[in-house]
């Protein structure tokens, strides 16, 4: 059995005929927000930049609690893009929308931690991209390992289902890794194999230095992979 084909037995079949904003918003209990919310809005705020770029989601959400406080959490879709365009001036696009009820979602459930569709459908959000709830679409490490830091830098400290562990190990290794990135260590098998044990000090040795020259080996075909990785997420986190 392939690994997409157990994933697929996974899937929540109820999940096939919704539409983006209705699987996100299934999941929506006002009453289950944490106080997580308020300090990141009380942040000191970023460049304001704009609402149709690829902004971080947590960029959103700042500006939404800046301005409406929690409210906004209880509000439909369509009174919240209309509410945005009143005081922002702007229609959001599909794929803003999308990483909108996204970050919703990391605020009202623990979905994102329990569910691999839903933590499959929320990297796809986090990553600019618009996700397709009628397809299986493993994400790269890359995007996993900054939609996992984007969702502990709102919510902190939820540990992760085996369900979502085995899910994002399956990825990973599809991509070639020994070694997850930090953000995956969630789903890192234990003890580590005599190959990432190497890989795995060699990173530490380098992962700080700006520069580095890697050799042409199994040790530096992953340590490339990680760096990139690290590489992306630093600089997708500039955007929040």
């Amino acid at each position: 059995m392939t690994r997409v084909e157990t994933v697929a037995d996974l899937r929540d079949e109820a999940a096939r005929e919704m539409t983006p904003d209705e699987c996100f918003i299934e999941a929506f209990r006002p009453s289950r927000m944490n106080g997580s919310i308020q300090k990141l809005a009380e942040e000191e705020p970023k460049e304001s930049g704009s609402w149709q770029g690829n902004k971080a989601p947590s960029w959103y959400v700042k500006r939404l609690v800046e301005k409406y406080d929690r409210q906004w959490f209880e509000w439909e879709p369509e009174t919240l893009w209309a509410t945005i365009k009143k005081d922002f001036g702007t229609d959001l696009s599909e794929l803003v929308r999308n990483k909108v009820n996204a970050a919703k979602l990391i605020y009202l459930t623990d979905s994102f931690w329990k569910d691999w569709n839903v933590f499959e459908k929320v990297v796809q959000a986090f990553s600019d991209h618009i996700p397709d709830f009628f397809t299986i679409e493993p994400p790269s490490p890359g995007e996993m390992a900054w939609a996992v830091g984007e969702a502990s830098y709102m919510r902190p400290s939820v540990p992760f289902s085996e369900e979502v562990a085995a899910y994002t190990m399956a990825a990973c290794k599809d991509a070639g890794l020994v070694l997850f990135p930090e953000e995956l260590g969630f789903a890192q098998q234990q003890p580590l194999g005599s190959l990432a044990k190497d890989v795995k000090a060699a990173w530490n040795m380098i992962k700080d230095l700006e520069e580095i020259e890697i050799q042409e080996s199994e040790i530096g075909v992953n340590l490339v992979r990680l760096q990139a990785i690290q590489v992306y997420v630093e600089e997708r986190s500039d955007d929040r």
